[in-house]
């Protein structure tokens, strides 16, 4: 495997916390007229899913458009009455994630995120295909990511992105139930020839994902024969299986919807503006699971009084040294910039100490 390299990207599908669904006035666990595609009836746009996601992109960096345009991806499928899918042009593009794995940050670069109803579900007995219309049109979150990861770093990534999804409430991401699957793309480059791309669709846990990829990697240096289609994953036979072919989506406009103008405004996190932390800073801590629940709990605690002292936290202040990998004393002076903006420590000379002590330690234990 040392001698070939993989190509992996991933589209993730995020249920959106709703009790509402995406185009229809019905309930999230009911379905309606609309649903069933009976003549007609006209999409209602739900405003709130889209400030909703509006509000956790902020997190990420990248390219937000100025209006949302709805569309219709025809394709006929028996889980689609419709025969098409109501979805959009991007909400927003070229966006930059960044995850945690062995004491390193890494950045995934997403080619865009975009808002579309969710399909019926399926399910094959026997001879008879049983269709649950129910899931049909819930709100989910597609994002599609550039083909950047390597088999290592794929996991970490995931893992990162669904806790965003919990700690912002954005989506529970319960696995087990559908609300965060994954589709992967893989292709293998041998002597600068790239090879027919495979997409495995609805993996809903890590291990199916591990060993799916394993099995198509097999796959592909055994140069078994290959072409451009679509496979599933059985966990009994712990292989892959054909689907169908992949072929195109054909879109077009959907016009029963009117386009939607983006409000920008400064939409900050709630911990933000009573602890007035910086975004990027935000950022960092979200990664440090006890330093999150610090935040937190402050928040609840004293929402409307102003904190004037914080101790200086020793293991806090080795993780971000570390994380943001400072070498000269000005990257110290940056460090201290970010804790002034904080306002709640009294001793800057004090603190100062500290973090070039730590410094002298990781430079004597590399």
């Amino acid at each position: 495997m040392k001698k070939y390299n993989f190509i992996i990207g991933i589209e993730i599908h995020t249920g959106i916390s709703s009790k509402r669904k995406l185009f229809s006035k019905s309930k999230i666990d009911d379905f309606n007229k609309f649903d069933l595609a009976i003549p007609g009836i006209m999409p209602i746009l739900n405003i709130t899913i889209i400030n909703k996601t509006i509000n956790f992109l902020q997190n990420f960096e990248g390219i937000f458009c100025k209006r949302i345009i709805f569309l219709r991806k025809k394709y006929s499928y028996p889980d689609i009455p419709k025969g098409y899918q109501l979805t959009q042009k991007y909400i927003k593009k070229k966006c930059i994630i960044k995850y945690y794995k062995d004491n390193i940050f890494k950045s995934a670069l997403i080619k865009n995120f975009h808002i579309e109803e969710d399909t019926s579900g399926i399910k094959y007995i026997k001879n008879k295909i049983l269709i649950n219309y129910k899931r049909n049109g819930r709100p989910i979150l597609e994002s599609v990511s550039f083909p950047c990861f390597s088999f290592e770093d794929i996991i970490f990534f995931l893992k990162t992105f669904r806790e965003y999804c919990i700690y912002e409430k954005y989506s529970t991401a319960r696995m087990e139930i559908g609300e965060f699957k994954f589709d992967i793309n893989i292709s293998i480059i041998n002597k600068n020839i790239i090879s027919k791309k495979i997409e495995i669709k609805n993996l809903n846990s890590y291990i199916s994902l591990k060993k799916s990829i394993r099995y198509e990697m097999y796959r592909l240096i055994k140069n078994i024969y290959i072409s451009k289609e679509t496979r599933a994953y059985s966990q009994k036979k712990n292989k892959t299986f054909f689907l169908r072919k992949k072929k195109r989506y054909f879109f077009f406009r959907e016009y029963n919807l009117k386009k939607y103008k983006i409000k920008f405004k400064k939409i900050l996190n709630k911990i933000n503006i009573i602890f007035n932390i910086s975004k990027s800073f935000l950022n960092l801590i979200k990664n440090l699971k006890n330093d999150k629940n610090f935040f937190k709990k402050n928040y609840k605690k004293k929402q409307n009084i102003k904190i004037k002292k914080i101790k200086i936290d020793n293991e806090l202040l080795k993780k971000i040294i570390y994380k943001i990998n400072c070498k000269n004393k000005k990257s110290i002076n940056y460090i201290i910039g970010k804790y002034k903006k904080l306002k709640k420590i009294e001793n800057f000379e004090f603190f100062k100490k500290k973090a070039e002590k730590i410094m002298k330690e990781r430079d004597l234990n590399p």
